[in-house]
């Protein structure tokens, strides 16, 4: 059966959670990967301050939506990765 990713939620989500540490101007990203019945987002922003907190309501909900969720830093880019598998 072909992979069907019917929970969108979980990027808004990652977004949501990115937004208060964005830097004045910055442009949030996500770069999409489908591969092997699974689908990878990284949303990121350069931020460079902060990061969110893993035990609030908006990780929990992200958390509930999604197969897996990170968060990590590169340089000045603020990260979260989601995960979904079929």
């Amino acid at each position: 059966a072909p992979f069907e990713y019917s929970r969108p939620q979980s990027i808004d989500e990652a977004c949501a959670l990115l937004l208060p540490y964005a830097n004045k101007g910055a442009t949030i990203e996500a770069h999409f990967v489908l591969s092997d019945g699974s689908l990878t987002v990284d949303t990121s922003v350069a931020a460079t301050h902060g990061e969110p907190d893993r035990t609030g309501l908006g990780w929990t909900v992200l958390r509930a939506l999604a197969s897996t969720a990170e968060v990590h830093r590169e340089d000045d880019q603020l990260i979260i990765t989601v995960r979904k598998t079929g």
